[in-house]
């Protein structure tokens, strides 16, 4: 029998934890107060780490790489995961989803436009109206040959490394232009 130094009651020597150099060969606290003091401890340990930024850093950077591992290892739990969450969020997945649209077109048009985004025929600066538009024709075709294989035009233009032969219009002047041959802004 050993008094607990932190409760202060009288308990059996099992239920202390072993130790070699102590009095009774037992640790001066009780099993269930250790175990309080410990959580105490680590509860304040973390409070005093998560202050610190390059603790905080190393400690995402680490639970990065293992949520990697673990994703590559463990697919379909990812997958099943993601799936459930989509299925109780819609409208964060359509929202989301459209910010990635508009992310991607506006890269497209930035990366065929240069520094201003702009039709490149009549300057038309309205970011509504712009498109991409094949400089040499067949447009129509790629769309339809993009559908069919389950592709989109922004996507696989930014796959390729944004390849010449695209240029920005605006809807008016691509209409002109499939209509005439040219745009009447051109001369």
């Amino acid at each position: 029998m050993k008094k607990c130094r932190v409760c202060k009651k009288i308990k059996k020597l099992n239920q202390f934890n072993r130790r070699d150099d102590g009095q009774q060969g037992v640790k001066w606290a009780c099993k269930s107060c250790q175990k309080i003091k410990k959580s105490e401890g680590d509860l304040t340990r973390y409070k005093r780490l998560a202050k610190d930024p390059v603790w905080v850093k190393k400690t995402n950077q680490r639970n990065r790489r293992w949520y990697n591992a673990d994703r590559k290892k463990n697919p379909e739990k990812y997958l099943r995961r993601a799936k459930k969450w989509r299925k109780a969020n819609p409208e964060k997945v359509k929202k989301a989803l459209a910010r990635q649209r508009l992310k991607l077109r506006m890269a497209v048009l930035h990366a065929y436009s240069g520094k201003v985004i702009q039709c490149h025929c009549c300057k038309t600066k309205d970011v509504d109206v712009l498109a991409v538009d094949h400089i040499n024709g067949g447009g129509n075709k790629h769309q339809k040959k993009l559908r069919a294989e389950g592709k989109l035009l922004y996507l696989e233009l930014k796959k390729q490394g944004y390849p010449k032969g695209y240029q920005i219009l605006c809807h008016n002047c691509n209409y002109k232009k499939h209509l005439r041959g040219k745009c009447s802004h051109k001369k």
